[in-house]
């Protein structure tokens, strides 16, 4: 399984998983900066990797939604806007064990708010 991280998360917080066995990218790695979502979506679905983001609008926008959907992406949306790096990081510290469970359990596609503490997952599709 592979982890796919939105622009919107720190190069290094990827880059820690990555120390740590995880297998992830960032969109940098395989697109340009302000890539249209719909266009990586179409691509990670393909490929089946998981996303990790911070748009919690991704799942209300109509491309993006029917991406998801065809291409049947697995979404983690990690919430708290106003979190900074050390809570961040914490959050998806916390969270791994679940979203690695989850990966493993449920088909795509999926959509799941991962909550500030990283202590509970809330499916929303």
């Amino acid at each position: 399984m592979k982890f796919f991280f939105d622009e919107n998360i720190g190069i290094p917080l990827v880059r820690g998983l990555k120390e740590f066995g995880v297998n992830s990218c960032h969109l940098t790695d395989h697109f340009s900066a302000g890539t249209e979502d719909h266009i990586w979506l179409e691509s990670i679905g393909k490929k089946g990797w998981f996303l990790i983001t911070q748009d919690h609008m991704i799942r209300k926008r109509p491309r993006e939604k029917a991406a998801i959907e065809k291409f049947n992406v697995g979404a983690f949306i990690l919430i708290g806007r106003e979190l900074g790096k050390w809570q961040r990081i914490r959050q998806v510290v916390n969270a791994w064990p679940e979203i690695e469970a989850r990966v493993k359990k449920i088909k795509p596609p999926f959509i799941f708010n991962v909550s500030t503490a990283g202590r509970k997952l809330n499916r929303l599709r």
